[in-house]
């Protein structure tokens, strides 16, 4: 009740032009954000009832795990609209000895946390008689699917150092913590830091940012003239977020700064700042970013595919593939 209330007054400013489209984001991010933290807070009262607090020792000294979570995506960079899931990693800091809950019935943390990061699932997910809170993805977690549900925050940094595929390393412009432990927050936040400010191989990196974006567009653009997929269409939304996501793996070990903010727009004020993106490229990204995304909130709402007629958005269609050619398409 308390989603729908917020959401249908974000929907509300929406259609009669009250707010901009970006502040209604923030407030659908804000929506989604306050009921995640009343999930996880519901899911770990459960579990201490159950099992007690987990714990662990090192160097001989007691201490209780903590838990968090990582949003990733349109949550994390908030961007969230009227048909977003939730994209989000979910950590924990439990090592040393003893790795026990404290409880009438103790269990290993690792089993606690998965059953944490489950039972959080459960809370957003399941159907109710008002619907369902939110869907959640959580394939953005080491090694996907087949990855454990809750990772330990030190193995999340080993993977993030020398397994993470270039692709994963774009998600993290995008990626925040947004509840839970100080502590992993602020190592998760160092981590990113550490992994965005990385030099990488030029080439290497515009090869893998571009064979990735070809293969998602082939895979799920609905691109068929005279319709365009506003999201994975040519010129569409992913490719602006891709641009941005290179621009940032390219050059961030030299300018740090664009590493600030994890929204595509504070971002491209960033790299413009910085001389990394031409103030007329910068311009147009940030317009067409916007326009696609009011225009995505409005068929959400009325439950249509994001697809639009292409002579709509022709000349931002056509500005976001020159700048895409411009830093791709080099011999």
């Amino acid at each position: 009740q308390f989603k729908q209330a917020n959401v249908l007054r974000a929907a509300a400013c929406e259609l009669t032009g009250a707010l901009a489209t970006t502040i209604i984001s923030d407030q659908l991010t804000f929506v989604a954000e306050s009921s995640l933290r009343a999930a996880v807070n519901m899911a770990m009262r459960h579990l201490h009832d159950r099992h007690g607090h987990p714990r662990y020792v090192l160097h001989q000294q007691p201490h209780e795990a903590g838990f968090a979570v990582i949003a990733y995506g349109k949550l994390g960079g908030y961007e969230l609209g009227f048909a977003s899931d939730l994209d989000v990693v979910f950590l924990h800091d439990s090592r040393g000895e003893n790795q026990m809950s404290d409880g009438a019935k103790p269990v290993e943390n690792a089993l606690f946390f998965a059953r944490l990061g489950q039972r959080i699932i459960h809370i957003l997910s399941t159907a109710t008689a008002s619907g369902v809170l939110y869907e959640v993805d959580t394939r953005l977690r080491p090694s996907g699917k087949s990855g454990l549900l809750v990772s330990n925050v030190e193995s999340f940094a080993l993977y993030q150092r020398n397994e993470a595929w270039t692709w994963e390393h774009q998600a993290l412009v995008r990626a925040r913590p947004v509840g839970g432990s100080p502590i992993i927050c602020q190592q998760f936040n160092a981590l990113r830091q550490e992994t965005l400010c990385r030099e990488r191989d030029e080439t290497q990196l515009r090869t893998d940012v571009r064979d990735m974006r070809e293969r998602m567009r082939t895979a799920l653009s609905q691109d068929k003239d005279p319709l365009f997929d506003l999201k994975q269409g040519q010129g569409g939304t992913v490719d602006i977020e891709f641009i941005i996501q290179y621009l940032v793996l390219r050059n961030a070990h030299r300018h740090p700064e664009i590493t600030d903010y994890t929204d595509n727009l504070r971002t491209i004020t960033r790299l413009t700042e910085a001389n990394l993106l031409a103030h007329d490229d910068a311009k147009m990204l940030s317009h067409a970013y916007v326009s696609y995304r009011h225009t995505i909130h409005a068929m959400a709402l009325q439950q249509q595919p994001i697809l639009a007629h292409g002579e709509a958005f022709s000349d931002m269609r056509a500005g976001v593939i020159r700048i895409w050619k411009f830093h791709f398409d080099v011999v």
